[in-house]
């Protein structure tokens, strides 16, 4: 066994020594490519200095070439064409710079809107819960509405205007999803769907207030524009979320969060409105004709002149 180890032993030594008598790692050049030498120039312009050329036989030369990428040209069929990444890198820096510009909107105008409602809370907790409370309690909602007639609340009107500010903010939202007011910044547009958020409540009140006036509902209208607000103000916590996640959700998640919140406007109109109903109940078998001209009057058509005339512009 000894004899047989030694034997093994000199066999694997020869084999090593065999071996290196050639470096495994010396290049050898092919037939078939040339001699590969360094070119050199001599620069007229440059006094005795020499400028080095590639040799386009060394695959690891480093070119310098000036960067182009090619790009569809939609003018042409099937053809391209080369523009240079300079003006590709500027284009990307502007949409960069117009993406910060909307984040930075978005943070401060919602940042305002929680510190808004912060001090709401803070200065009338309990009253948000009553008028939760009351949206599905009716003697909750006439006892609130008789604390309001005897002692005025200057809150409530407070949380009116934080339901204006997160309706239009969720308009502005749906704006940005169908591509209305391109041309205008983020403050102006924000400004316009505040001011139509607004405009349609503001014109509703109004309505409602000549109504009672000239007919002999004073009562049951004042009663169901008080409802009207309690239920605005309510949806207008509820879309406070919805308005976060769309300002700084993923972009997959932005459709879902539309149809979230178009869900939630719809669900509460009908839900106010059958609590018109209610308070009208005792009109309506005598005259469902005048409630039908006052619904298609006062409820869809300015909703439906509104939206036309979005679509329109």
């Amino acid at each position: 066994m000894r004899v047989g180890f030694l034997l093994f032993v000199g066999f694997f030594l020869w084999t090593i020594a065999f071996a290196q008598e050639k470096n495994p790692f010396e290049l050898t050049q092919s037939k078939s490519n040339p001699t590969m030498q360094v070119v050199k120039t001599t620069d007229t312009s440059s006094l005795g200095q020499t400028k080095s050329l590639p040799d386009p036989t060394n695959p690891f030369e480093v070119v310098n070439r000036k960067k182009e990428q090619v790009v569809a040209d939609s003018n042409k069929s099937g053809q391209g064409k080369l523009i240079p990444a300079e003006s590709i890198k500027d284009k990307e820096i502007s949409h960069d710079s117009s993406t910060q510009k909307d984040t930075n909107f978005y943070f401060v105008t919602l940042l305002t809107l929680l510190l808004f409602l912060t001090i709401l809370v803070s200065l009338n907790r309990s009253l948000l819960l009553k008028i939760n409370q009351s949206l599905l309690n009716e003697n909750m909602m006439k006892y609130l509405h008789r604390n309001q007639v005897s002692n005025f609340q200057f809150t409530y009107l407070l949380l009116y205007f934080y339901f204006f500010c997160n309706l239009g903010m969720f308009l502005f939202f749906v704006f940005k999803y169908l591509n209305i007011l391109d041309g205008y910044s983020n403050v102006a547009v924000y400004g316009i769907c505040l001011g139509i958020a607004c405009l349609i409540y503001f014109t509703k009140h109004i309505v409602m207030w000549i109504l009672s006036w000239v007919f002999p509902v004073e009562k049951e209208m004042d009663q169901y524009s008080f409802t009207t607000q309690n239920f605005n103000i309510i949806l207008g916590l509820y879309l406070t979320p919805v308005n976060i996640f769309l300002a700084f959700g993923t972009t997959n998640m932005f459709n879902y969060l539309l149809v979230i919140g178009i869900c939630l406007v719809i669900l509460f109109y009908i839900l106010r409105q059958m609590r018109g109903l209610m308070l009208s109940s005792r009109f309506l078998p005598n005259n469902f004709f005048h409630f039908f001209i006052y619904l298609c009057a006062t409820e869809i058509a300015p909703i439906l002149l509104i939206a036309k005339s979005i679509y329109t512009f």
